[in-house]
């Protein structure tokens, strides 16, 4: 009895490993397509940034974090949380991750050359790959990149993941990117960032998207964050918030003194042409589930308090100057 139990827990054994084994090379070939594809995509100009706004505790945007999403014909359209997390250590992920950066600059480039020049620019963020952030030579792609374009480096803005780095090396390359003068915030941290090492060289932190969606109810982990942005603004740092979907969660972050909300309370990722919200008021705005209708006015206004420069508080569009051009959005070309 006791030999047959082991012959079968050994049969068990090399059942399992077998089915690993089947499941790790069908993961393997899926990812080789995914890379294959995705190449093929990149080549084909089948990738586009959408931009998400960030606002401040007033609700006013004062930044917009562009997102990578990928048109694909068969798959459709997938965002970056779904597809560059396979990639990211391929050189195709790579490739796509300096080709957002480019394109982003563009579009900060197009948006400022937009702006009346008695609004405050708005910044482009964009999340930087954990590889690129370690890298040596990407620096110099950043500097490269920011003189191609001509767009000022105050107008961009790169989020770095600093989980599984060496804090040592992460902080001299950090260092760097800020010498070239734009914009860093170490992303994805929690209540205990910074509480023993130190904070990493960097404009802002944002807490990840994993502790906000407890944050109104839970009042032990709301007094954790609170002692992190003490901690943070202690040290001159701003604090952001991502994944903000409620307007209880938004109301939290502010009370424990969060700087910036980003999240589907203020609006989803948008293409370009769709965004007009850091300029002045287009007369006649594109229907959009961003916008509902007034009941008092009839007229279209946008959600949950997020407004565009240059409008009231109410939703109501400022007064325009008669004869006053009013700018529009255009996007970056490719």
């Amino acid at each position: 009895m006791t030999e047959r139990a082991a012959a079968g827990g050994r049969a068990a054994v090399r059942g399992r490993a077998a089915r690993f084994e089947r499941w790790r090379t069908r993961l393997s070939d899926t990812t080789a397509q995914l890379e294959a594809d995705a190449a093929r995509s990149l080549e084909e100009t089948r990738f586009e940034l959408r931009f998400q706004p960030r606002v401040d505790r007033k609700g006013d945007v004062v930044a917009v974090e562009a997102h990578v999403h990928w048109l694909d014909p068969t798959r459709g359209v997938l965002r970056s949380d779904v597809f560059l997390p396979r990639l990211a250590e391929r050189p195709v992920g790579r490739d796509i991750a300096r080709w957002a950066f480019a394109a982003a600059c563009r579009q900060a480039l197009a948006w400022e050359r937009d702006r009346p020049r008695d609004e405050t620019p708005v910044p482009v963020a964009i999340g930087v790959l954990r590889r690129d952030a370690l890298d040596p030579e990407f620096g110099g792609f950043v500097a490269g990149a920011l003189a191609r374009t001509g767009v000022p480096a105050a107008l961009v803005q790169l989020a770095v993941d600093p989980a599984g780095a060496e804090p040592t090396l992460l902080a001299f390359r950090l260092l760097e990117l800020r010498d070239l003068g734009v914009g860093v915030t170490v992303d994805d941290v929690g209540p205990t960032f910074g509480d023993a090492s130190g904070f990493l060289p960097a404009d802002a932190i944002r807490i990840d998207r994993r502790w906000i969606g407890p944050v109104e109810e839970d009042r032990a982990l709301a007094g954790a964050l609170r002692c992190l942005v003490d901690r943070a603004h202690d040290r001159g740092l701003l604090v952001g918030a991502a994944g903000v979907d409620r307007d209880g969660q938004a109301s939290a972050l502010i009370d424990i003194g969060c700087d910036h909300l980003q999240g589907a309370c203020f609006g989803d990722p948008a293409p370009a042409d769709d965004l007009g919200w850091n300029l002045e008021p287009e007369p006649d705005p594109p229907a959009s589930t961003r916008y509902e209708i007034d009941p008092v006015s009839g007229l279209p206004r946008r959600p949950r308090g997020v407004r565009r420069r240059g409008q009231r508080a109410d939703g109501g569009a400022a007064p325009v100057p008669a004869g006053a051009a009013v700018p529009t959005v255009r996007p970056a070309p490719a």
